[in-house]
Formats: C-alpha cells, structure tokens, sequence
C-alpha cells in the first residue's frame, strides 16, 4: 500500500483507464482488464515502448491472445485451447490447479529474449519497482563494535532474466550477480562503500527513482 500514489500517477498516465484494487492491508495493484481500452492504450504504449526483460516476451504472447479474444476465436474450442496454452508460456506458466484441469496442454512457443541496451532512465524505472537501498548489520569479532556495517544496493529478478541482471555489473562497472541452482531468483548487489559512493549514488541523483524507493535511497 506504500507506492498507492505511485500507482494513481501512472492510472493518471494511461488516461484514467483500469482500476486500482487492494488485498488486505498490505497489497495494491493496478489492473485494466477491459478490451477496448487495453487494445487503444496500454498495448499501444507498450509497443511504443517495449520492455527489456522477459516481460516483453510476456507482452508478445499477451498480444497474440488479445488478438484472439478480439477475433471471438476464444469463443471455438481450437482458440481456447491456443489462449490456455498461451496462458502456459506466459510469466511463470499454469497455476497448479489450471494444470490439473488442462493436463494435455502444450505451452505456446516462446522465442528468445535479445537483450537490449540499457538506457538511465530505464535502469531507474526498474530499480523503481524491482531494486532496494539498506544497511547490512552482520556481528563482528574482528570489529570494536562487534557490528560490522555495510550500505547495500540490491535488484532482485526471477532466474529467467540472468542474462539482464549479469548485464547490471557491466553497466554500474561494479557489483556482482549471485544466484543458487536452488532457488528460482538471483540478486545484482553491490555493498562496497566506494562503488556505493562513486558510481550508484551519482547515478541515482541523476536519474530519479520513482515512488517510496526514492525515500529508502534518500535515507
């Protein structure tokens, strides 16, 4: 619920289309779900302006099923059966129930991302949502104080975009990307003070984050 202003300035930015919804006491999101309006303005912008990371994919096949939902094809078995299996190679696939129920599907083709070159305001757009600013506290012997201490810049993103997340240590020329075959996401960190000081503040002066990370990289 942090980010709520955040989300009305960008419902304002698509023209008042969609709505904001809220879950509990602590989840926001914003949603357009009418046809007509995702067909005139959000897959227009999108095209306009296309995503770098796997969402761009994402957005391809979504495209694809809007395609269909417009034509009525979902109406016939044979469209629907191309919108669930579209609905198989979208973000993180089939929910587990959707599997259950649709246990012949065959996940849509899903081409490979190309990676394209990072501009500023992009990389801020995205630490918007995806990054974090904060202090690591780590007990010491070595230390006085017995508290080590030390400033930490993290983005954190689903293993399907390693290529993109390695491409940050080029990019910030500090950093390094860690991941575990265990688990689903790696993280870009950057926790040494002088690259904290010469290279990822400068460039966050600079490139403004929008919403409540923007207090988080204040502090």
């Amino acid at each position: 619920m942090k980010d709520e202003e955040l989300l009305v300035k960008i419902r304002e930015f698509f023209k008042g289309v969609g709505s904001i919804y809220r879950f509990g006491e602590d989840k926001i999101t914003y949603r357009v779900n009418r046809l007509d309006e995702l067909l005139t303005i959000i897959i227009p912008h999108f095209k306009l302006y296309p995503l770098k990371t796997n969402k761009q994919k994402d957005f391809e096949l979504f495209l694809k099923g809007v395609e269909y939902i417009n034509k009525k094809e979902h109406l016939t078995e044979e469209g629907f059966s191309k919108l669930v299996a579209i609905r198989a190679s979208l973000n993180l696939g089939l929910s587990n129930s959707l599997k259950a129920a649709f246990p012949l599907c065959v996940p849509a083709p899903r081409s490979e991302l190309v990676l394209q070159p990072l501009n500023p305001q992009w990389v801020a757009g995205f630490t918007s949502g995806e990054g974090y600013f904060g202090i690591k506290l780590s007990l010491s012997r070595t230390i006085k104080t017995g508290v080590q201490v030390s400033p930490v810049f993290q983005i954190t993103q689903h293993r399907r975009d390693e290529l993109l997340m390695k491409s940050l240590v080029d990019y910030f020329g500090c950093g390094k990307y860690y991941s575990s075959n265990r688990a689903e996401y790696g993280d870009y960190i950057v926790t040494k003070l002088s690259y904290i000081i010469d290279k990822i503040i400068p460039f966050f002066e600079e490139n403004q984050i929008a919403g409540v990370k923007y207090q988080n990289f204040k502090d």
